[in-house]
């Protein structure tokens, strides 16, 4: 995710340097942000950061669709990950529980 935050911020318009610092911040804030619908780039990116950025490049960055947009990518490859690794430990569970057989434990 930092990766695609600090492409997408500096694609925008925002400083290397001010991009740079802002990827590198935990994704677990974002990620709740994200979730709830909050578009926290006004709290990440320092005001005379924004400030000095062209008016419409400030609505587009403090705007509903830029950050779930900006972290769609790597949220959608991380699920993906984790629904494939589930699947697949849900198989080996299968194959476990047919090679045991119908008898049952004995319960003590």
């Amino acid at each position: 995710m930092p990766a695609a935050m600090y492409q997408g911020l500096v694609q925008a318009g925002v400083p290397a340097a001010a991009a740079q610092e802002v990827s590198n911040l935990p994704p677990t804030g974002a990620l709740f942000a994200a979730f709830l619908g909050y578009n926290h780039m006004a709290h990440l990116l320092p005001a005379p950061v924004l400030q000095q950025l062209p008016q419409a490049s400030q609505q587009f960055i403090l705007g509903k669709v830029f950050f779930s947009e900006l972290i769609a990518p790597a949220v959608m490859s991380s699920l993906h990950s984790a629904f494939y690794i589930s699947a697949a430990l849900s198989l080996i569970a299968a194959v476990a529980s047919f090679m045991r057989g119908k008898k049952a434990a004995p319960v003590h």
